[in-house]
């Protein structure tokens, strides 16, 4: 009996082209300044608040996290911070 021939076989999730266009641009622009805004709105139509929603969403899923490990941790521990700034303040 063969124990070591599925380690690791398991299959990530992939990512749709949407997600990784959101992913890419991410990383190429990390800093949240008016440029990136108006960019965002130039590149997907989205508004900052929506724009934001959707990266939120994503950076938790698996295939993103596979794909983009250093962007998702970013995004992360950036929103992490943000949340705890907000409930400080409530």
């Amino acid at each position: 009996m063969d124990m070591g021939t599925n380690f690791g076989t398991t299959q990530v999730p992939k990512l749709t082209s949407e997600a990784r266009n959101l992913l890419e641009f991410e990383s190429a622009q990390p800093r949240n300044d008016r440029r990136k805004e108006a960019a965002i709105r130039d590149t997907f139509g989205y508004s900052w608040v929506r724009y934001q929603q959707k990266l939120h969403a994503l950076v938790t899923t698996q295939a993103a996290v596979a794909a983009y490990p250093m962007v998702c941790a970013r995004v992360q521990r950036i929103s992490g911070r943000n949340g705890l700034r907000q409930s400080v303040a409530s």
